[in-house]
């Protein structure tokens, strides 16, 4: 086992991640490969659409089912954003221990409703400047309670 192998079966651990021990390692030997090769094929996260913070998830978790550890079927990419991590709110049912057998079909079903919901011009501009956007709407439109 490598150092880099095994700082990540640390930290997996220590995050509660289940960590499997059998045949000797935690992933095979392929499964960076594998992983490199998924993540081209799939560069989102599958639930928001973010592009950092990448993890390739098993549906149906390897350590249940170790013949489906490479199988690009049951890989698909979710996010660990700070603040969001669908990897762990969708993948995993908001806790390491359990998974969304699901998940593809749930991300689908998000997509779909989410799709053409417009976000209004101003919702971003007050992302981009929320102090600035707040005093023009104070200046514009007066108090929240509407006296001014």
């Amino acid at each position: 086992m490598t150092l880099g192998q095994l700082w990540f079966r640390i930290k997996d651990w220590w995050s509660g991640k289940p960590v499997r021990i059998d045949r000797g390692g935690l992933r095979s030997d392929r499964w960076p490969t594998v992983r490199k090769h998924h993540l081209q094929k799939e560069p989102t996260c599958q639930w928001c659409g973010g592009k950092d913070h990448l993890e390739v998830h098993h549906e149906m978790p390897f350590h249940l089912d170790p013949t489906k550890e490479l199988d690009d079927a049951n890989l698909i990419t979710l996010c660990e954003k700070p603040g969001e991590n669908c990897h762990l709110i969708h993948g995993h049912n908001g806790n390491w221990k359990t998974y969304a057998p699901d998940v593809r079909k749930q991300c689908e079903e998000h997509r779909k409703l989410t799709k053409d919901v417009p976000v209004p011009k101003s919702f971003w501009n007050w992302v981009r400047h929320p102090i600035d956007s707040g005093l023009d709407y104070i200046m514009n439109h007066g108090r929240i309670n509407g006296d001014m």
